[in-house]
């Protein structure tokens, strides 16, 4: 993972969000994916759903690899744009999927690509976003003698470190993920509140909700 990098991304609850142009009807839905299994059984769902409609078209983004369709309507006019404003609004693991019911009146290319656009911006509008941090996973063993601090003392630091774990056994063990930015700061802190007698150590990097 890229240590110093983080992401946004969207709740994985389904929203959708609904308009009318030029009598067509336009219906966008927009969902956190987790995979590429997520999004096609998303796109699935959505297509089942509506499965009436004139054009059920798509674009997904998760990491770096992306994917879209435009399921008829004439190519570039709308799975990529949808892509484009999910890149625009600096978001990755998202999926969405504009519907559209034919109403009589041609839109046009340049209508399309507007249309689809607005699809895609309007429920990503809605949406409820996901920051996520890259982060180091913390690993401190702690004497019973001088445990006690440290406990009391990481909740008031949980804008960037989150406990995950207390174990107690012949030591405390503390697992924590903390924000790579912040972990010689807490490394230092926590020396100072177990009298410099807590073993610490990086076991792992990953990312993690802070919202």
């Amino acid at each position: 993972m890229d240590k110093t990098i983080g992401y946004t991304t969207i709740s994985s609850e389904i929203i959708s969000e609904e308009f009318v142009i030029n009598k067509s009807r336009f219906i966008g839905y927009a969902k956190g994916i987790t995979d590429i299994d997520d999004a096609k059984w998303f796109i699935k769902q959505i297509s089942k759903k509506h499965y009436d409609a004139t054009h059920n078209c798509y674009a997904y983004l998760l990491d770096t690899y992306a994917k879209y369709g435009d399921d008829g309507e004439p190519q570039g006019t709308a799975g990529l744009p949808i892509l484009d404003c999910i890149k625009k609004n600096e978001l990755t693991n998202v999926c969405v999927v504009v519907t559209r019911y034919y109403g009589g009146v041609k839109l046009g290319a340049g209508g399309l690509v507007r249309a689809y656009s607005q699809g895609a911006s309007t429920v990503l509008a809605s949406a409820k976003l996901l920051n996520y941090y890259p982060c180091a996973l913390i690993e401190i063993q702690l004497s019973y003698d001088n445990y006690q601090p440290v406990l009391n003392y990481l909740p008031k630091v949980a804008d960037y470190a989150i406990v995950k774990s207390v174990d107690y056994a012949d030591s405390v063990c503390v697992r924590c993920a903390v924000k790579v930015d912040k972990v010689q700061q807490l490394e230092q802190t926590i020396s100072n509140y177990s009298n410099g007698k807590a073993i610490w150590q990086i076991t792992d990097y990953t990312y993690q909700l802070y919202n």
